[in-house]
């Protein structure tokens, strides 16, 4: 699913002030790629993340998607579990009173989900008794299930500590892998923009300053000299 903005542009006026949240903007994320936005906080990466989603409307300019009607999927820094459903039903959620043929793909795909999750001993407990990380891969699961062809990620490890964090890296790069699926993935965390993207695209107030192809192949050695150099051109762009 090939995306295309065109002079995508976000500003939020009050009486007293207008804020330029998103600076015109034009860009293409091309089928199947895994797509880094990074920056420091307030240079505008959720509001570009939340105009893609359909969750704010610009002030100008347009996002014109390769397929009409996309079925796009949101995994927000929280997991937004219902607390009254299982994992099962949390994955589930969203499904209900579809057609039977979406109720036929869930019959088979929730069991591969929880499997590829690390959840099958999880399935019937309540999001109460999760870890944060363990709620995390069932809001990851519950969008997966949706078969989308974009996935839209919003700092969704940021509250997790390294060895879960390190361990849905991971997982979501193996999915990636398996499943191919279009992914716009914002994060703060230069290593997890390194360790991610294919494409890391930096942010700064407002406006995209930088767009950096990442020809390194998957796994990636944090300590080779290739990701180091590309971890100061990071580091530089966003300074």
């Amino acid at each position: 699913m090939t995306i295309q903005l065109n002079a995508l542009n976000k500003v939020y006026s009050t009486p007293s002030t207008t804020v330029t949240a998103l600076a015109p903007t034009t860009l293409t994320f091309t089928e199947h790629s895994f797509n880094i936005i990074v920056g420091k906080s307030g240079c505008g990466k959720t509001t570009l993340l939340r105009l893609l989603a359909g969750l704010e409307l610009p002030s100008s300019g347009n996002i014109a998607f390769e397929n009409p009607n996309p079925k796009i999927g949101f995994v927000f820094q929280e997991p937004r579990l219902m607390p009254w459903l299982t994992v099962t039903e949390n994955i589930a959620f969203g499904i209900k009173n579809k057609t039977t043929d979406t109720g036929e793909l869930a019959n088979t795909r929730i069991p591969f989900l929880l499997a590829t999750l690390g959840l099958e001993n999880f399935a019937q407990i309540y999001p109460s008794q999760l870890s944060g990380g363990m709620a995390q891969r069932v809001a990851l699961g519950r969008t997966l299930l949706q078969n989308p062809d974009i996935i839209l990620m919003d700092e969704p490890f940021s509250a997790l500590d390294y060895f879960t964090r390190h361990g849905l890296q991971q997982t979501l790069l193996e999915l990636f892998q398996k499943e191919r699926k279009s992914i716009i993935f914002v994060t703060h965390d230069v290593e997890e923009a390194i360790l991610l993207g294919e494409r890391i695209l930096i942010m700064q107030k407002g406006s995209v300053t930088s767009d950096i192809s990442v020809p390194i192949p998957y796994q990636r050695d944090l300590s080779s000299p290739l990701v180091i150099n590309l971890r100061k051109q990071i580091l530089i762009g966003i300074e």
